[in-house]
């Protein structure tokens, strides 16, 4: 066995992992992993990847095939700096201006960079007031829940990591913040709980998960589809149940929807904070800020546009509102030289179903199954029209790539 191909087929496992683990999509992996291996001289490359899972095998000129596997075991995440990072790298591989022996330095290199943590905490602050009252709540809901979301980003820090997985983490993360907030609201009265509950869940509740699970079925990456749909339901239903299990302790009257729907300028406004505090979280570019906030902003009015000429049809205007995302997404990748990605979740964030998500499994949890119905069809709609929007865009592009591919 040639050592020297058995260690560069070490390294692009380990630029792979590096990827996956910072939020990379598993297409963008594939894809990224095959055009780097014949870069560096391989004559063929097949790389399956899935969340848990990398196989590469990489066959090379002399005949010779190698195959490695990788089990990630590691909690995947979201870091935009470290994802453009990967592409820089990916790039000048590709260029021939990394040496197949540095590689696994520079992606160690890259690694190693670290998150400033006040950020992620405003990030956390913005998004979660933000978006109580982009769902109805008020000012005081709002302050509440800025207070709290700090807790929680210090729980994400602090109790995370030592938990057993993100359901069990989310089971106790919300039994902690809805005792927290029951304790509250029975001494102010004036607060919306539920409005509250969504600005907290917002940060937990998978509605980005669910999201893009549905969208790698639809693109064909159906084995990591299924299994992040299945994670997303579940860590919702563990959300769903700690709120619950916390209500029961607190003896607070758990009324759900109930406070007033906010005007459209508080909804555009709020979705361009709620963009702004998730595109922090995920640790995008100081100088890629504010087109993530336009994006949102933008998007939600494409969504209440749709939905007046729609009469309020959920998956069309959801269909809608992701054409334009991805649309923008891809021209602002063009434009800024980076990863579509660090521009299409921000953009995107206000159409996730995180509410209609929350008040699916909260109702399944009081038993009321008329309603689990009603905002189940409602969360499978809009997540179903977002992955639809956006696969509809990347196919057109490809197949008109492949059409110029084919005629020059």
């Amino acid at each position: 066995m040639n050592n020297k191909n058995n260690d560069l087929l070490t390294g692009l496992l380990n630029m792979a992992e590096a990827m996956l683990i910072c939020g990379s999509e598993v297409s963008r992996v594939e894809d990224t992993i095959v055009r780097m291996g014949l870069a560096y001289g391989a004559k063929h490359m097949n790389v399956f990847v899935i969340t848990s899972c990398i196989i590469v095998t990489m066959g090379m000129p002399e005949g010779e095939e190698l195959t490695q596997t990788r089990r990630i075991t590691r909690a995947l995440g979201t870091d935009f700096v470290k994802l453009e990072e990967f592409n820089k790298l990916s790039l000048r591989c590709c260029a021939g201006e990394i040496p197949a022996h540095e590689l696994d330095r520079k992606v160690k290199e890259i690694e190693g960079f670290r998150q400033r943590r006040w950020i992620s905490y405003i990030g956390s602050l913005l998004a979660a007031s933000g978006f109580a009252v982009f769902f109805g709540g008020t000012l005081a809901d709002a302050a509440l829940v800025a207070i709290f979301a700090l807790l929680i980003s210090w729980l994400q820090e602090k109790l995370l990591p030592i938990s057993m997985n993100q359901l069990s983490f989310n089971l106790i993360c919300s039994v902690i913040i809805g005792c927290l907030t029951g304790i509250c609201t029975n001494f102010l009265p004036m607060l919306h709980l539920d409005k509250i509950l969504i600005g907290y869940i917002m940060l937990l509740i998978p509605g980005i998960t669910l999201t893009n699970a549905v969208r790698n079925v639809l693109v064909g990456n159906t084995i990591s589809g299924l299994m992040r749909l299945v994670e997303a339901l579940l860590w919702a239903t563990a959300l769903a149940l700690g709120f619950m299990i916390a209500m029961f302790f607190t003896g607070v009257n758990y009324d759900l929807v109930n406070a007033v729907t906010p005007t459209v300028l508080t909804q555009l406004i709020t979705a361009g904070i709620g963009s702004l505090g998730f595109a922090m979280m995920f640790n995008v570019r100081r100088g890629l800020l504010a087109q993530a906030v336009l994006g949102g902003i933008l998007d939600w009015g494409i969504y209440l546009i749709a939905a007046e000429i729609t009469n309020s049809n959920v998956f069309v205007s959801s269909v809608m509102a992701a054409v334009f995302a991805t649309i923008y997404a891809e021209t602002m990748a063009r434009i800024m030289k980076a990863p579509a990605t660090i521009f299409y979740l921000p953009t995107v964030v206000p159409l996730i179903p995180g509410g209609s998500l929350f008040y699916t499994m909260s109702y399944a949890v009081l038993n009321e199954w008329d309603m689990v119905r009603s905002y189940g069809s409602s969360t499978i709609y809009c997540a179903l029209g977002i992955a639809a929007g956006m696969s509809l865009v990347l196919s057109v592009a490809y197949t008109s790539r492949r059409l110029i591919h084919h005629q020059n």
